[in-house]
């Protein structure tokens, strides 16, 4: 059956070439792809005249990044050499020869057989040169290429400044020089086409198809553009066409093609079809490109983003597109569809391909694969009169080579206002006029004129986006701030003279994100030994050099096992917040979209879906159920809970599928326990976030602390599941509100408002000292607690916010305000010791929104791997850095003290973790356990 169903398809193969009159003269191309020799030019002493490759040079591939071949030019600035042999067949006399690049960074300069042929100035774009005339047919040719990138602070190169020249994340991550993407030779006849754009009209029925050609027709009515039409996938036989006589002098033209029954282009149904162009000389086909394209349409109604007449909830990843091995280009298009692959599986619709221009290989996967693109010109530092040019040439080169790819959506001129000052009129006035420009070259896709991030806002835009980045869940309030503000349309996101919305804009949160660490056994598997970029970062916290010392140093093997265990917490972490952050999205219906920050780690930048080298986080599985577009959103105030205590929670769903729900409905259960629910003859209408009921029931009975979590299902008339989601909920045994065993305490005044409640712990509570007083609870350090640590006491201190204690103890305080440790980009981690106290809290390694009600603001200073034993709990910000501690012990005078900046008084027997820490560090302070090693400094 195989074999008949690929005869009938080379059948129809054939049925639809045999209308075309295809002339083996037509084009003929020679890939030159492959080893160069190659010469680094330090001292640019090297000429056209005294290149000597016979001295000093080395083997390239091409193509390639130089950085990614040569370790010593990792951050190398100036110029190369290149030279390759080539014979040109003999039949190609008389043809126009084409050499052609693909892209090179940064400016080219070609000589063929030591004769100038021409240069090109730009990283990313294709670029050709007619070599008919320079070479030896049947015989030995040689190329040499120079190409000079300046990179940095590198002022030898007046002409074309770094700080001037679009470079994206080059400055950031590692630069990329030399010749980068493919290479080839192509024989073509006297007329070629230049340009050949696809433009559906679906409301119409048609695609109309507009031409260039390199040289004007001096024969009137002899030449003639066909243009055939038909799916790539030869499903059926049908074919599309259309045809026009050439006019003397003129080379642009347009075409229409009926295409009355078509299969929408779609992220579900990524249909494709293939249009053939044509130039007959006569009879005689003299030229031809081939091109995909999809039938498909964007539009912005009700303030949301329409495909195809339905309006999609955009789930998205920024990606940044470098590699492990080879930096700026792809190790190949199975690569880009594997990360593709593994995008959508994780519920993404489209990704951000980030301040880059992304090789035709990556958006060719993109549109087969049915993954949308929004993509970022590349930016530079400053905004002069020739980065304005390049800006514009850069921008109408990149429509020009990408226009009739159905994936891309989105042009993004600016990011965060990098290379552009938006305070001076004049450049808004750029900003506002490129926009334009972009618009009148493209009228089918949506533009946005600068990404905004704080500081900076929008001029001329068709989405409203914007950045900010929360520590989750430490900056959960300062979040739901944000975004709550975001949804009801900012003042600052849109806040220039004379620029203001239009109200059409749709809104989208286009960067967010934290950190989830990768698995470094992995990627030295991967890269054959410890990754080039351990020694690199942006700040010190981002440095992952030396991570395993500092992660053995700390004894944070003693929780987490390896360094790959305190991965996976990490990860789990990271999840915990992106799941709470795109839930909160989905409830403001005027939030369309996010792009979460990102879709793979870059190098030492840990925040990504997938780490460096494509493997998979320890949230792939889950991830993609917040990802559905009909997500059902549980309205969670808290998550711990006592037994016995009323669980109350509202629950909502956000509904932007193509299904009609009526009359479905939702169950619930709670894992573990015989606690289930339903919501009957639920009705949502399209593009809402809509609450569908309450949660109820009473806490069971536990007998040791667990983490459970309730489960739901959205269940359509037939029976299926149309989505799931849950919540992670940590159950407590209602006894643990008393400590372990009754401890006599002294209660400084500076407390005195806790009395109550640690009586109700199970406390006996003195406002004085006498001889039963086991330890001392206080907020500071006054003259009665010295003189009671004179005597050998023991003191539990609490550190709170703004109290300044005296500063002559072997340990000191500093705020997490001005220490760099909230970790709201660079994201912070939290560590927990539970082998002398905190048995009971009984969760996972990473904290989460379980300890949030205790959020420290404060951490503690004056410890160092040596006494470790005194650390209970502690933070480190990115790759283990700036670490700090949060719960500690030291000796003070005679006694001894623990010290926290946990803030467990906040909801102390109401809030099960606080109670529990508070009543477990009271009890381990008073017992003989109690034993610091760090001394004090008298």
């Amino acid at each position: 059956m195989k074999n008949i169903f690929s005869i009938i398809l080379f059948l129809l193969f054939c049925l639809i070439l045999s209308d075309f009159a295809y002339s083996e003269n037509v084009e003929k191309t020679m890939s030159l792809n492959g080893v160069w020799d190659f010469k680094i030019d330090r001292e640019l002493k090297f000429t056209i005249n005294n290149i000597d490759f016979s001295i000093n040079s080395r083997k390239i591939n091409v193509p390639s990044c130089w950085e990614a071949e040569f370790e010593d030019l990792l951050n190398y600035s100036g110029v190369c050499w290149y030279r390759k042999i080539f014979e040109v067949p003999e039949e190609w006399e008389g043809k126009r020869v084409l050499i052609r690049f693909d892209a090179v960074d940064y400016f080219t300069e070609l000589w063929v057989n030591k004769e100038l042929v021409g240069n090109h100035e730009g990283g990313y774009l294709p670029f050709y040169f007619e070599i008919q005339e320079k070479i030896d047919f049947d015989k030995e040719n040689e190329i040499i290429v120079k190409v000079t990138d300046p990179y940095g602070k590198d002022d030898r190169f007046p002409e074309f400044p770094f700080r001037e020249i679009p470079h994206g994340k080059q400055s950031w991550y590692s630069p990329s020089g030399g010749i980068w993407q493919n290479v080839s030779i192509t024989a073509k006849n006297e007329n070629y086409f230049t340009l050949f754009h696809i433009t559906p009209d679906v409301d119409k029925k048609k695609a109309v198809v507009r031409v260039i050609l390199k040289y004007p027709p001096v024969v009137p009515g002899k030449n003639i553009i066909k243009v055939d039409i038909y799916p790539e996938k030869l499903l059926d036989d049908k074919k599309y066409s259309s045809s026009i006589n050439l006019v003397e002098n003129k080379r642009e033209y347009n075409l229409e093609v009926e295409i009355p029954d078509f299969t929408f282009w779609d992220i579900d149904n990524p249909f494709l079809y293939k249009a053939v162009l044509s130039l007959f000389d006569g009879e005689m086909e003299i030229d031809r490109m081939n091109d995909t394209f999809g039938m498909r349409k964007f539009e912005i109604r009700d303030k949301r983003i329409y495909l195809n007449g339905h309006a999609l909830y955009l789930n998205g990843a920024l990606d940044q597109d470098y590699y492990p091995l080879t930096r700026y280009r792809a190790p190949s298009d199975e690569f880009i569809k594997d990360q593709f692959l593994k995008g959508k599986y994780m519920g993404l619709n489209f990704l951000r391909t980030h301040i880059k221009i992304p090789e035709p290989g990556y958006v060719y996967q993109a549109d087969r694969l049915g993954l949308l693109l929004w993509v970022d010109l590349p930016n530079w530092d400053i905004l002069t009169d020739k980065a304005k040019e390049r800006a514009k040439k850069t921008m109408k080169e990149w429509i020009e080579r990408d226009y009739n790819h159905p994936s891309i959506f989105v042009w993004n001129i600016i990011n965060e206002s990098w290379g552009i000052n938006l305070r001076d009129e004049d450049q808004q006035k750029w900003l506002s006029d490129m926009y334009d420009y972009v618009k009148s070259l493209d009228k089918t896709r949506f533009v946005v004129d600068n990404s905004v991030c704080g500081g900076n806002a929008h001029v001329k835009t068709d989405i409203e986006d914007t950045h900010y980045y929360y520590s989750i869940p430490e900056h959960k309030e300062l979040f739901d701030k944000k975004t709550r503000e975001f949804a009801h349309y900012a003042d600052w996101n849109f806040f220039y003279e004379g620029y203001k919305r239009v109200g059409t804009e749709p809104l989208i949160q286009s960067e967010f994100g934290n950190w989830g660490l990768p698995s470094v056994n992995k990627l030295k598997k991967y890269y054959g030994g410890e990754p080039w970029w351990f020694k690199t970062g942006r700040r010190k916290s981002t440095i992952p050099e030396k991570a395993e010392n500092r992660f053995y140093a700390w004894g944070l093997d003693q929780i987490y096992g390896s360094f790959d265990g305190l991965a996976l917490a990490s990860q789990k972490s990271e999840f915990e917040a992106l799941k709470y952050q795109i839930e909160n999205f989905r409830k403001y219906p005027n939030i369309v979209g996010h792009v979460i920050t990102e879709f793979t780690d870059l190098n030492w930048e840990s925040n990504g879906l997938l780490d460096m080298c494509r493997n998979t986080k320890a949230f792939y599985e889950d991830i993609g159920k917040v990802h559905n577009q009909d997500l059902i959103i549980p309205y969670w105030e808290k998550i711990n809970f006592w037994s016995g205590e009323k669980f109350e929670m509202n629950v909502g769903l956000s509904h932007f599928s193509k299904l009609d729900i009526r009359k479905f409905y939702l169950r619930w259960r709670l894992v573990g326990f015989d606690i289930k629910g339903k919501f009957d003859n639920i009705s949502v209408n399209k593009y809402t976030s809509t609450t569908i009921g309450k949660v109820e029931f009473v806490i069971p009975d536990v007998v040791t602390s667990q983490k459970t979590k309730i489960l739901f299902e959205l269940i359509d008339s037939s029976g299926g599941v149309v989505s799931e989601n849950f919540q992670e909920v940590r159950i407590f045994p209602a006894e643990y509100k008393k400590a372990a065993r009754k401890v006599n305490i002294y209660l400084d005044k500076s407390l005195s408002n806790l009395k109550d409640a640690l009586i109700n712990g199970g406390f006996q509570v003195w406002d004085n000292f006498n001889n039963k007083i086991e330890c001392a609870v206080s907020s500071d350090i006054t003259p009665e607690l010295e003189d009671y640590l004179s005597q050998n006491g023991n003191l539990l201190l609490l550190k709170m916010k703004d109290i300044e204690i005296k500063d002559d103890l072997p340990v000191n305080f500093i705020s997490r305000d001005v220490s760099g440790r909230w970790g709201d980009w660079c994201s912070s981690f939290i560590w927990l010791k539970k082998d002398k106290m905190f048995q009971r809290v009984h969760l996972d390694d990473n904290l989460g929104f379980s300890f949030y009600n205790v959020t420290p603001e404060d951490v503690i200073l004056g410890y160092n791997p040596e006494n470790n034993k005194d650390c209970f709990c502690g933070i480190f910000v990115g790759w283990l850095h700036v670490p700090a501690v949060l719960i500690g012990q030291f000796n003070y005078i005679n006694g001894k003290v623990m010290v926290t900046t946990f803030n467990v008084i906040k909801d102390y027997q109401n809030d099960p973790v606080p109670t529990i820490m508070l009543n477990d560090m009271i009890t381990y302070v008073s017992s003989d356990n109690f034993n610091p090693e760090l001394n004090n400094k008298k």
